[in-house]
């Protein structure tokens, strides 16, 4: 298994891929910061620097990239042919889906530490010169940057899972932002009870967008529903690579 899970390691290293997403993402984290901090300081003056609305900020953008990077996982390897080099290597299937979550999942969260460090000091420096609350070293920051890292491994296996389900690149990641921008905010409206429960949803749960006062799900029940839908995702993947012939 540590071959494997080294294995998928270094596939990550060696694709430009990733470095390019996580660039895309630093530079689109910092965009959105300064665009969050640039406009009217007495709106985020007074705000507690975990309440600060450009952290969410980060947090969105961030989930995002890690979701790309997860489809990719699979699909990659379907596109191009490796898959079936991969499997002669080792054919247990699960074994090689279990040591792509494992890396991927692993990368998630170095996605998620960067885009919460490079909007943290962004951000301070930007708090402390107008002398607003610049104090990290909170248990409120810790638990938020606790859920930014835990629900980034969520969204990097669910995305594993979909992508092998799925299979066809294209398909995986236009469609699933089609889910994100479309679906998910159209059943706001027609049936909110419905959409509390769906992933985007569930993880505005879990982090908790600043000064939101009707957020649908408790923090912990979106965390368990952000889980369960990885699960579902990665057992259907799971049980599809069993019965797909893979050539």
């Amino acid at each position: 298994m540590k071959d494997l899970i080294r294995a998928e390691f270094l596939k990550i290293r060696t694709t430009r891929t990733v470095y390019g997403l996580f660039a895309a993402m630093l530079a689109l984290v910092a965009f959105g910061v300064f665009a969050t901090l640039g406009n009217d300081p007495f709106s985020w003056r007074s705000t507690p620097l975990v309440d600060q609305e450009f952290l969410f900020m980060a947090g969105s953008i961030m989930w995002l990239f890690v979701l790309v990077l997860a489809l990719r996982s699979f699909t990659d390897e379907f596109r191009h042919g490796s898959i079936a080099p991969t499997l002669l290597a080792n054919p247990d299937r699960r074994r090689v889906l279990l040591a792509k979550v494992v890396a991927v999942a692993a990368t998630g969260l170095v996605f998620a530490v960067g885009a919460y460090a490079l909007a943290l000091a962004i951000g301070l420096l930007r708090l402390a010169s107008e002398g607003a609350d610049a104090n990290i070293a909170t248990v409120e920051m810790a638990a938020l940057l606790g859920k930014a890292g835990l629900t980034s491994i969520l969204w990097a296996a669910l995305g594993v899972g979909l992508g092998l389900a799925v299979r066809h690149q294209v398909a995986a990641v236009v469609g699933s932002f089609v889910w994100i921008m479309f679906i998910e905010t159209f059943l706001e409206g027609p049936a909110p009870h419905v959409a509390k429960f769906l992933p985007v949803h569930a993880w505005i749960s879990a982090i908790g967008p600043p000064g939101s006062t009707d957020v649908a799900l408790s923090a912990l029940t979106g965390g368990f529903m952000l889980a369960a839908w990885t699960a579902a995702a990665i057992l259907v993947g799971a049980e599809l690579m069993e019965r797909r012939d893979i050539a």
